[in-house]
């Protein structure tokens, strides 16, 4: 099942967004993620968290309309985006997107990354796009789609990792241990239309990004 979820980060560009996000089977939001539906022509099926970032006004609407609303307590230990992650894997998701998942809140952005791992970990397919960058997380074999001359960046996540080898790199890197006092793997470039990476060991964020 495809989840998506909206969180209260930054989308600059709502119709950009929306050309490359896929249809999804259940939309989430995540408190203040709701002043996202509507420019993205979305409706959600579940919307969650303390309320403490949502207009009263928006959320009374999703209320009246009968949408499932899940409130919580503003002293808690999850994030609002948290509680939206775990209420995917309840629903049973298979693939989650999440959108509006970085801004200027640094600590809120990084937290959002780690909840990539947190699905992933569970075998859920999960990747944060925003109006820049497309990131997932790999520990594999996996293939990602691209243009050519498109930035790619490959880092380790949680500490070192090693790559057997690239295909489609401008830069190929091949049988080569990423640690996190080195950041190697930045501004990678596509050579066609499809990267290749195995991974043998630890974890790694690809970051598709346009400028």
């Amino acid at each position: 099942m495809n989840v998506l979820i909206l969180t209260n980060g930054s989308i600059v560009n709502h119709e950009c967004i929306k050309k490359v996000v896929p249809s999804a089977d259940f939309v989430i939001c995540a408190d203040g993620g709701v002043k996202h539906l509507s420019k993205l022509e979305l409706w959600p099926d579940l919307i969650v968290g303390d309320f403490d970032s949502v207009k009263k006004d928006e959320l009374e609407f999703y209320i009246q309309k009968g949408v499932s609303i899940r409130k919580f307590s503003s002293e808690k230990d999850q994030t609002d985006t948290h509680i939206a992650v775990d209420s995917a894997i309840e629903a049973g998701a298979t693939n989650v997107i999440l959108l509006g998942a970085l801004g200027s809140r640094f600590d809120h952005s990084y937290a959002n990354i780690m909840l990539l791992y947190r699905l992933m970990k569970l075998g859920i397919k999960a990747r944060i796009i925003d109006d820049y960058n497309h990131i997932i997380m790999l520990n594999d074999f996996t293939v990602i789609e691209g243009e050519a001359g498109q930035v790619l960046s490959l880092l380790p996540f949680g500490g070192t990792a090693r790559i057997v080898e690239t295909h489609g790199l401008k830069y190929p890197i091949i049988n080569r241990d990423l640690s996190l006092d080195d950041p190697y793997g930045v501004s990678n470039l596509f050579e066609s239309s499809k990267v290749i990476i195995q991974v043998e060991s630890g974890w790694i964020l690809a970051i598709t990004a346009w400028d």
